[in-house]
């Protein structure tokens, strides 16, 4: 009966919230409500590497629909240097007010409270407080959202690895504008999180419950991570 219910709300309840249209989270184990926080709102510092290996794994998952990678380790003064794919701006309704997207490691869009215009070059610090040589180039300006990406800075994520010497990672994040779904177009690289949507509702319970049997990660319902993470059970 108390998964019929925990059902009940994931189904028709989250869909009258879920403004992100993210159905799952996939991260390292931690605190579910923390991964939610850090990857959903910035609002905590996230924490924690997904191999390369393992995206690939979950990216080819067949209840996965669509994927988009994020790579959270720096920051610009206090904003958040978030590593992803165009994708992201559609998740969170986020559009440009002028100039474009990145197209190459160290170019990046600023959102409308970073205080950085188009031309401006800055550098980024490491969470432990660390200075980084390379240096950043802003191509675009998203338009005020009142959300998270006011406050963010968006590049894709080459530009963090290449930062942390992370080699040999493809450069999905402009090719085009959808997320990246399962198949021959696979993710291959670290990421720090994993935003899901899946390919049908009652995903939103096989996934998490699938993954929360592993030894290193955690899937979490962005509405109800901790919910989520008692759900270990068949139903």
């Amino acid at each position: 009966m108390r998964n019929f219910i925990f059902l009940f709300c994931l189904f028709i309840v989250a869909p009258a919230q879920a403004q992100e249209g993210i159905d799952i989270i996939i991260g390292a184990k931690g605190d579910p409500q923390q991964l939610v926080d850090s990857t959903l709102h910035f609002t905590a510092e996230p924490y924690g590497v997904i191999s390369g290996a393992t995206v690939a794994i979950v990216s080819r998952h067949p209840q996965v629909k669509n994927i988009i990678p994020l790579a959270l380790d720096d920051k610009y003064k206090d904003f958040r240097i978030v590593g992803t794919s165009a994708a992201w701006l559609d998740i969170y309704k986020a559009s440009l007010a002028e100039g474009r997207l990145w197209e190459k490691p160290f170019e990046a869009v600023a959102g409308a409270e970073t205080g950085l215009k188009i031309g401006d070059h800055f550098t980024s610090v490491h969470n432990d407080g660390k200075k980084h040589k390379n240096t950043y180039t802003v191509t675009g300006k998203l338009a005020k959202s009142d959300g998270p990406a006011d406050h963010l800075i968006l590049t894709g994520i080459p530009s963090i690895y290449e930062t942390h010497n992370v080699r040999d990672v493809p450069d999905h994040s402009h090719h085009d504008d959808k997320p990246h779904s399962h198949g021959a177009d696979a993710i291959n690289h670290e990421a720090t999180a994993l935003l899901i949507q899946s390919t049908a509702p009652y995903d939103k319970v096989n996934i998490p419950r699938e993954i929360n049997r592993t030894k290193h990660l955690q899937a979490v319902n962005p509405l109800a991570p901790k919910k989520t993470m008692e759900l270990k059970e068949p139903l």
